[in-house]
């Protein structure tokens, strides 16, 4: 029987095709988690806007109130990107478990392609008491093997192809967001309101002007004195209320509530027609 000649080439030359194409699979699992976890971080920014926006609608936060959904958002924000970027993105992937997850998609390969990529890296196989004849075979059947097969079919491309979509889409969304803001309207209000932490107010259909208010936003009483407090309803207003309350509070005391109709030394003053 005539003696097979060996390969001349090093054992893990035979195998660098397959090398580089697990480092392109590496490349496009990184490219599916990103965009998976952006869309999925998008969406959920996007509900958690609109859900702001309506509760600050509805109920008028004050700023203190503000803030704590400001940092509850941005919580739940931060944890999703933990959750859906960091964490994936931040795991690595030998070959060896890239090898095993195309087989397992590629069932006709059974452990060749794994086997080709261990005995590759090993040196002086004789010594170890294996036939170089035989692992050179291996080798070569592994990589052989491997070529039949697409090691992209691991990923599902149908779900990636479907969260880039919802992906542009998102981003579509939070254009037309930032023009909204960038323009005098609703949007423009909430983003003073919620994510500046300004003072403007919502559209409303009475206006008042509070006298002798401070920079936070609130009127000092001297103890012990008397006092006159104006309020004044501004002309653009379309209803004029019959009464208007007044919460004040002592230094150390809980809040009250006074109108401002009946309490003695507060005026309420409607505009001139």
């Amino acid at each position: 029987m005539s003696d097979v000649a060996l390969p001349q080439e090093p054992l893990s030359q035979q195998t660098s095709g397959v090398v580089t194409r697990l480092q392109a699979l590496r490349a496009q699992i990184a490219a599916w988690f990103w965009v998976d976890g952006l869309v999925r971080v998008a969406w959920m920014a996007l509900g958690l806007l609109a859900a702001d926006l309506a509760i600050d609608w509805f109920f008028r936060l004050d700023k203190p109130q503000r803030v704590v959904m400001l940092v509850l958002m941005v919580g739940v924000l931060g944890w999703r990107v933990y959750r859906r970027l960091v964490r994936p993105l931040s795991a690595t992937m030998s070959d060896d478990a890239l090898a095993l997850s195309v087989e397992s998609a590629n069932k006709q390969l059974g452990q060749s392609l794994i086997s080709a990529l261990q005995l590759s890296r090993m040196e002086n196989v004789e010594a170890r008491g294996m036939s170089p004849m035989l692992v050179a075979q291996t080798v070569r059947h592994g990589t052989v093997a491997a070529e039949r097969v697409s090691f992209g079919g691991i990923l599902d491309g149908r779900e990636f192809r479907l969260n880039a979509l919802l992906l542009v889409i998102a981003l579509g969304v939070f254009a037309l967001v930032g023009y909204g803001i960038a323009t005098t309207g609703t949007l423009s209000i909430w983003f003073n309101r919620n994510i500046l932490l300004g003072y403007q107010t919502w559209p409303q259909k009475t206006y008042l002007v509070v006298e002798r208010v401070g920079e936070n936003g609130a009127v000092v009483f001297p103890r012990g004195e008397d006092w006159t407090q104006l309020v004044s309803v501004k002309t653009e207003s379309e209803v004029i209320p019959e009464s208007v309350y007044l919460e004040f509070r002592r230094a150390r005391g809980a809040a009250r509530f006074s109108d401002l109709s009946t309490a003695p030394r507060c005026n309420l003053l409607a505009p001139a027609r």
